[in-house]
Order: C-alpha cells, then sequence, then structure tokens
C-alpha cells in the first residue's frame, strides 16, 4: 500500500487541485460532480465565517492529491452549539487505503471535545459507502434534501401583482436589506445560519450570477438568487418571500421569473434543492416540471 504523507493545510494555491479533486469523486454524474474553479473560489469565500475555515489535503509522497477535508465553523438557529459543516473528497484511485477514515480523525480533531455538532452531506454513492462508517463514529441521518431539475423552455412568466415591480438588485446598497429578508425567510429551516450582508455579496459576486428582487412600495417582498453551473446547467440558488408576504403566489413568481432569467443566460436546464420535508416548496417546484435528480443526505454527530 502506497505511504500517505502527513496532512498539511491547504492554501489558495491549491484550490484549484480541490476543485479538479471534487470532479473527480463522481466521474458518472460529471454535470453534479463539482464546482468550476471561479465558482469554487467564490463558495471558499463564502465560508470564511465565525472560526473561518480549515481546509486539509492529503497527498502521497510524490505529492499527487489523494483526498481533501473541507471544513467551516458556525452558528445555526436550531441547534444550541455551533456546528462544524464539513465535507471529505477522495480521489477514486485512492480509496481503500484509509484517506477517508484519516480525515474524518482530523475534522474530528479541530474543535475541544463536546464543543461543537459535526455535519456532513453526502450524495446517494457517497452514503452507500460511507453511511455504516460514519453510524459507527456517532453520525444519525438528519435530513434529506431533494436535488431537482427542469429542462426546456420556461412557463409562461406571470405580471407582477399591482403596485409591484421586478428588478435587478442594487448591491452593495441592498446587501443588508437582503440578508434580512433571507434571515425572515428562512429563520424556522433546518440547519438555518443567519446570513451576514458581507457573505450574501460574495455569493452574488459570483460569475454570471444574478440577484432580482420584488419591490412595492420600496420595500422588499421578495427576491431570488441565481447561479451559473456545468455543461448549460444554471442553479436556482434561493428564493424567498417576507413572512407576511407569503401565501400569495408569490414564491411561483418568482420560481418563473428566475426561470427566465437563466434561459436569458443560455440556461435551459435548472437545477435547485429543497429540504424533502418541505412538501409545499416541493409540491411547487414539481406543478413547474421540475423532477428529481438526485438527493443529499445530512448526518450529523452531536457534541460528545
Amino acid at each position: 500500500m502506497p505511504p500517505v504523507a502527513v496532512l498539511r493545510p491547504a492554501t489558495d494555491a491549491d484550490l484549484p487541485r480541490v476543485a479538479a479533486l471534487l470532479r473527480a469523486t463522481q466521474p458518472a454524474d460529471a454535470e453534479g460532480a463539482g464546482p468550476e474553479d471561479d465558482a469554487f473560489a467564490a463558495f471558499v469565500a463564502q465560508i470564511d465565517r465565525e472560526g473561518g475555515r480549515a481546509f486539509l489535503l492529503c497527498e502521497d509522497d510524490d505529492g499527487r492529491l489523494t483526498g481533501a477535508l473541507l471544513s467551516s465553523r458556525h452558528a445555526v438557529a436550531d441547534r444550541p452549539f455551533p456546528v462544524r459543516g464539513f465535507r471529505v473528497a477522495v480521489a477514486p484511485a485512492a480509496r481503500g487505503r484509509g484517506v477517508g477514515r484519516r480525515l474524518l480523525d482530523a475534522v474530528e480533531a479541530l474543535d475541544a471535545p463536546g464543543e461543537v455538532a459535526l455535519r456532513t452531506v453526502l450524495d446517494d454513492a457517497e452514503a452507500a459507502r460511507l453511511s455504516a462508517l460514519l453510524a459507527r463514529r456517532g453520525y444519525v441521518l438528519v435530513q434529506t434534501t431533494r436535488v431537482m431539475r427542469r429542462a426546456g423552455v420556461p412557463p409562461p412568466a406571470g405580471a407582477p401583482p399591482a403596485g409591484t415591480q421586478l428588478r435587478d438588485a442594487r448591491l452593495p446598497a441592498e446587501a443588508a436589506a437582503l440578508a434580512a429578508l433571507h434571515n425572515a425567510a428562512h429563520a424556522g429551516a433546518f440547519g438555518f445560519a443567519p446570513l451576514e450582508p458581507d457573505e450574501l455579496l460574495q455569493t452574488a459576486s459570483a460569475p454570471g450570477g444574478r440577484t432580482v428582487v420584488l419591490e412595492a412600495d420600496d420595500a422588499l417582498l421578495g427576491a431570488f438568487q441565481t447561479l451559473p453551473f456545468h455543461a448549460g446547467v444554471g442553479v436556482l440558488h434561493a428564493v424567498q418571500v417576507r413572512p407576511d408576504a407569503q401565501g400569495r403566489g408569490l414564491g411561483r413568481l418568482l420560481t418563473v421569473a428566475a426561470l427566465h432569467a437563466l434561459a436569458q443566460q443560455g440556461f435551459h436546464t435548472v437545477e435547485l434543492a429543497v429540504d424533502a420535508a418541505n412538501a409545499p416548496a416541493v409540491h411547487l417546484y414539481a406543478t413547474l416540471g421540475f423532477v428529481d435528480h438526485r438527493r443529499e443526505l445530512t448526518y450529523e454527530r452531536p457534541p460528545a
């Protein structure tokens, strides 16, 4: 068995190699395998939150990248303790050599015992390989996310209600208002972490991204954010409606508007992620032609 070099912290210069590793972890689905380099760099900037990020690389003696640990620590509204979210990626050729176990040991050593919950998200194939290992380490399944896709021409766009208008967000001037809207709309969601204005700006600055608001009398009723992805696939990253404006069809209006915005950028296949337990949202997306593409399973280990 080839020896595994000592783990080392990743630097910004390593990010293209890490992005390539993520793409290689799911060769059967190249569209979902991992980020483009620019989008991954934007993601890295976004997760530099409370406690900062901790990225570790595992390499062979010849410098070949065999695995990576990506993690960040932050507060969430539905837990009385911080969460360290992480992802372990192992190069397909290095599987079975203990790289994944070594990276799991590393993430468990980043914080003092009993200080944080550990949380990771796996797709179906990863869960098939790793769920037994995670269970032995005390992780349990806490959420299932449905990643849905829609292909083809968008449905006809509806007119905004009287007295409202759709327009591009004025950033950075509206960053604080948009963050407050996001936080109010998603406060009850699983794993909700309050969004800071600078984090919103980091996501909005991703190449090809777009943020659009629904406005009435200079007040924000809702918004959506889109991002580019792979091979002609666009991402509906977020849709939010102010709580006191929900139940009026504005979520559908914003979703359809987002489909048209992505189509104008050349994206005719659109992907989004929704909590499988959020039945109203799943129903909305299904009526607009979205179908299941894959699942993402969230495993969590509470503080010891």
